[in-house]
């Protein structure tokens, strides 16, 4: 079961015919990984994705809170 995370502010996003702006994320599990999608500012699943193998989501996720300046979800 795939999940969404809407954004209070849309972002940009490059897919295979540019670069669109995005509202979101999709998140589900594919096979042993972690599938990532941009949702469009149209509320359509973008033509890009991202597959983070399920033994480094942790690596991640600790990685993009510090780039973000919060702490690690240790």
């Amino acid at each position: 079961m795939s999940e969404i995370i809407e954004f209070k502010r849309t972002q940009e996003f490059l897919g295979r015919n540019g670069v669109f702006q995005m509202s979101g994320l999709v998140a589900d599990r594919q096979g042993d990984s972690l599938y990532l999608a941009p949702v469009t500012s149209k509320g359509v699943i973008g033509r890009a994705y991202l597959l983070v193998p399920r033994e480094h989501v942790k690596e991640v996720t600790d990685l993009m809170l510090r780039l973000a300046g919060k702490r690690s979800t240790v």
